[in-house]
């Protein structure tokens, strides 16, 4: 069975921040496993100038800002493997994993950092009546479509929930050609920052509060959607689109660690983790989005530099 020092798993910006920090404090047996076919994450769809900022303050987009971190991966010469799931992760440190060019196989360490990042809160947490019809997408498959294949999901559209990142994915589609009909929110308020809304109302974006998404119609294809009043669900109103975008939010990601039994915070509903992010499991860490949905990226990259010192003891152990 394969043997490194240091595994870690997820190739996003927690990933590769972490192996960059940790091979300059000298820990060189480094691998990375990524399930996606590229290291950098969720970044690497972030094309629009703002996304990031580095430290001499000049607006980038995720994808240059990232790309910083994937060339230093690659001079340090540090493994990863990428398109590559993990099955299983045990207490012990024994990880199980799969991909085209290997098969099953495990690879052991002696230390773990988990850094899979985030995922969408489940369309199941609102219920809707659809008729499976085409054109139903969520915000990280949207993001994808533009991003990394530059398609659009559809010509008009509604999106489902008002947030900074519905309103950001809004503009991209004005700019890509599509027309967003509007954004509806359950809430009486947009749950945004004020910046949000003043991009909303300079690209003519309609935000439609205190509204509840009933059920979408359409054979083939999202025909429309019949939405009701919050205040007063007698008023029912259609709005006819051909594609739905529901941006619910994220959460941690928290499938891989499940048999690990680890205690959890009843407050906010993440993994317990020590001032270190080290779990109740000596050697297995946790950070970025899989410990906690982060606002900005810079936390992220202050969470490395704290981490890293306490994996280097642990090594040297």
């Amino acid at each position: 069975m394969e043997y490194h020092d240091l595994v870690i798993i997820g190739g996003g910006i927690a990933g590769l921040s972490t192996a960059i920090n940790a091979y300059m404090l000298g820990i060189k047996d480094i691998l990375i496993i990524e399930r996606e076919n590229f290291l950098g994450g969720i970044l690497n769809e972030c094309l629009e100038i703002g996304n990031a900022k580095n430290m001499n303050n000049d607006n980038l987009t995720g994808t240059e800002y990232i790309y910083k971190f994937i060339r230093k991966i690659n001079e340090l010469n540090i493994k990863y493997k990428l398109n590559t799931t993990v099955l299983e992760v045990t207490r012990d440190k024994i990880i199980k994993y799969i991909n085209g060019y290997e098969g099953v196989n495990k690879v052991s360490s002696k230390v773990l950092l988990i850094s899979v990042g985030c995922k969408e809160k489940s369309l199941g947490a609102i219920n809707i009546t659809n008729s499976k019809c085409a054109g139903i997408y969520s915000y990280g498959t949207v993001q994808k479509f533009l991003g990394l294949d530059g398609h659009l999901p559809g010509r008009e559209i509604l999106i489902y929930g008002c947030n900074d990142m519905s309103i950001l994915m809004a503009r991209r589609l004005i700019l890509e050609g599509a027309e967003v009909k509007c954004i509806l929110e359950s809430n009486d308020e947009p749950r945004c920052t004020k910046d949000a809304l003043t991009e909303a109302k300079i690209f003519g974006v309609k935000i439609i509060t205190s509204t509840i998404l009933k059920r979408i119609i359409g054979k083939e294809r999202v025909e429309g959607v019949y939405c009701l009043n919050a205040l007063n669900e007698s008023l029912e109103t259609l709005i006819t689109c051909d594609c739905v975008i529901f941006s619910l939010g994220f959460q941690p990601d928290f499938e891989l660690i499940k048999n690990l039994n680890l205690e959890f915070n009843i407050v906010n509903g993440s993994v317990k983790f020590d001032k270190y992010f080290q779990t109740e499991i000596e050697g297995i860490f946790i950070c970025g989005n899989a410990a906690f949905i982060h606002e900005n990226i810079f936390a992220i990259l202050e969470e490395t530099s704290i981490i890293v010192e306490k994996i280097k003891e642990c090594i040297e152990r």
